[in-house]
């Protein structure tokens, strides 16, 4: 039977499986198992906070996903020239940093200022490769992308995003009319990146960086270690599906950005901006409004009112 604190990063290490090894084309029982798995062991880790997950747990799910993401990196669209090299090296050496800065959580030795290095360049090399994401994939043909895309354009030079014809990029191979399916947020969040006539993408995968950024303020917030924190924000990044969820312009960086944003406002008790967190999940997909019975749950269950 798996240790209670072993768990929470084996399951993000399945799930990251699953979802790397269907490319998103995932079982929805699966997936809503997952999930209550998930929720279950949110309430269980607030309601005791002696259930520490071990930094061992944490550097072996990170070899695990970075090895994944190194071996299967998933850009279906993905074009093969220089940038798509400078990808594989970026990931290749997350790994190589990422098995190095794992030894010392299995073995006695000292790991001083090295294993904050080891971890700071794969950290980075991660970063460089989701940076990569964009050049190496400039245009995926996927109506997510486009329709996004054009929607953006759309918002930008004063147009209803809600009201316009979106183009049929699959010609009518699929019985559906392509259209916004998002909430307005998602839109407004990425226009300033168009207006700097950047990939809309980038908006992504600033939000993954400030996830990463938010889950190394929250263990720190916890009490945990410096080390413990940066294993969370690694782990965050070396998720197997990460560069594909990119490249394919899925929006849901932007609801884990609000959900950490939350939580880490919950615990400091900045109640505005645990506000302006849940307005940002509100307003960018359908399903943030799942956070709002957990959320109360939670409050609940640590006695705030």
């Amino acid at each position: 039977m798996i240790r209670s604190g072993w768990f929470p990063p084996i399951f993000f290490g399945i799930l990251g499986y699953l979802l790397s090894s269907t490319a998103g084309h995932y079982r929805a029982d699966a997936v809503i198992l997952f999930l209550i798995l998930f929720v279950r062991f949110c309430f269980s880790q607030f309601s005791k906070p002696g259930w520490e997950v071990p930094v061992s747990a944490l550097a072996v799910v990170g070899i695990f996903s970075s090895a994944r993401m190194w071996h299967r990196p998933l850009m279906i669209y993905g074009q093969l020239g220089q940038a798509s090299h400078w990808l594989s090296i970026c990931l290749g050496i997350a790994l190589i940093g990422i098995c190095l800065a794992a030894i010392p959580t299995f073995i006695s030795w000292d790991r001083g200022k090295r294993l904050s290095i080891l971890l700071y360049v794969s950290f980075f090399s991660l970063g460089a490769a989701y940076l990569l994401v964009p050049i190496v994939s400039p245009d995926p043909r996927i109506d997510v992308f486009t329709v996004v895309d054009s929607a953006v354009g759309h918002l930008i030079a004063g147009r209803n995003p809600y009201s316009q014809l979106y183009e049929d990029i699959y010609h009518g191979a699929l019985d559906y009319h392509p259209a916004l399916a998002y909430w307005p947020g998602a839109v407004v969040v990425m226009a300033p990146f168009k207006l700097l006539k950047l990939d809309i993408r980038y908006a992504l995968i600033a939000a993954q960086f400030g996830t990463a950024w938010l889950l190394y303020a929250l263990g720190r917030c916890l009490g945990r270690a410096k080390e413990t924190s940066l294993w969370l924000a690694l782990v965050w990044l070396a998720f197997p599906i990460g560069l594909f969820v990119i490249e394919e312009s899925w929006i849901d960086p932007l609801l884990c950005l609000g959900v950490t944003a939350l939580l880490l406002s919950l615990l400091k008790k900045h109640w505005w901006r645990a506000g302006v967190s849940l307005g940002l999940l509100l307003t960018v997909k359908q399903y943030g409004v799942l956070v709002i019975p957990v959320t109360l749950f939670w409050l609940y269950r640590r006695g705030e009112r």
